[in-house]
């Protein structure tokens, strides 16, 4: 071949290697269920995607006012300000002798909203999560209120349509203060000062968020199940 020359051209026809292989193979097809033996296993695997997530079944109604408005009171923490500086806000059941950890706020805040739901101040057919966390420098406890459908927790306000209707902020505001009677907090967050017994956190759940949580909790059973 002489120097800069062009390389030879491979003569015309079908290529006899690689990707365009006169003879192919042929694949597996692959089944996108679960192997039987997994679904013996698993009874809950054969529940079809629309089952598995399901609408939320529950309602605002049934709460009784005066008991509502008997859980504010029993509930309502008292603001003082000792030095001056900025108030301090201390739960009707916080203890300054025993220091309780989120774990324990959790536990005995799950049988507060039990005992609120059999008085009718909560929604009875409401659900509640409650989570308790703790890492570097404080501790949380997480409520979430699931089980109620759009149309029961959200403003049908045509500019916005993923806000609160009163209801549900009313509902979200009774069991934060619930959430927060065992706290002490004398934070002042306009200085960036956070003193804190625990964070308390409460949202209520939409059916997206549902949604995703059950897709999820789907994902990670399917990702356990033996090989």
């Amino acid at each position: 071949m002489t120097p800069n020359a062009a390389p030879p051209r491979r003569a015309a026809g079908t290529p006899d290697g690689g990707q365009f292989a006169a003879v192919g193979h042929r694949e597996a097809s692959v089944a996108l269920t679960e192997p039987a033996a997994h679904q013996a296993g698993n009874p809950g695997w054969s529940r079809t995607r629309d089952a598995a997530c399901a609408a939320p079944t529950g309602t605002l109604t049934g709460v009784d006012p005066a008991a509502r408005a008997a859980l504010l009171d029993e509930t309502a923490p008292t603001v003082t300000d000792p030095e001056g500086r900025y108030p301090v806000v201390t739960g009707p059941k916080y203890d300054p002798d025993q220091w309780r950890t989120s774990a324990e706020v959790a536990r005995l805040l799950r049988a507060d909203l039990k005992a609120a739901q059999q008085s009718a101040a909560l929604p009875p057919t409401a659900v509640f999560s409650v989570r308790s966390e703790s890492f570097a420098g404080g501790q949380a406890v997480r409520v979430e209120i699931r089980n109620l459908p759009d149309p029961e927790i959200l403003d049908d306000h045509p500019d916005y349509p993923h806000r609160l209707n009163r209801d549900a902020r009313e509902l979200e505001r009774t069991v934060r203060r619930m959430a927060n009677a065992y706290n002490r907090d004398a934070s002042d967050r306009q200085s960036d000062v956070y003193d804190v017994h625990y964070y308390a956190h409460v949202m209520i759940e939409t059916e997206a968020g549902r949604e995703a949580r059950q897709r999820l909790a789907a994902k990670e059973t399917r990702s356990e199940l033996p090989i």
